[in-house]
């Protein structure tokens, strides 16, 4: 009867430390993931910062130096097809 008793209580003793190790392990595994999407190297990149408009102090070229282009009557040339050599 003493040996059915003690083995009882291994067990249960077993069942406990068991338990106890699966909730560390699983408390640890949420940790860490909490740590690595918080903290580490999953963190989402931060947003750049968006340029800001400054006032420019040099003058604006003004548009009555640049020539204008000339119209053409002429039409674009037309690339004229190639025999294909006969292989």
């Amino acid at each position: 009867m003493q040996l059915r008793q003690s083995q009882v209580r291994r067990r249960r003793r077993d069942n406990i430390i068991a338990a106890t190790a699966a909730g560390v392990v699983i408390a640890a595994a949420i940790v860490g993931q909490a740590l690595f999407y918080t903290v580490g190297p999953g963190t989402p990149p931060a947003p750049s910062p968006s340029p800001t408009l400054t006032e420019n102090p040099s003058p604006a070229p003004t548009p009555e130096g640049t020539p204008a282009p000339t119209p053409t009557d002429a039409p674009a040339a037309t690339p004229t097809p190639t025999a294909t050599p006969a292989g």
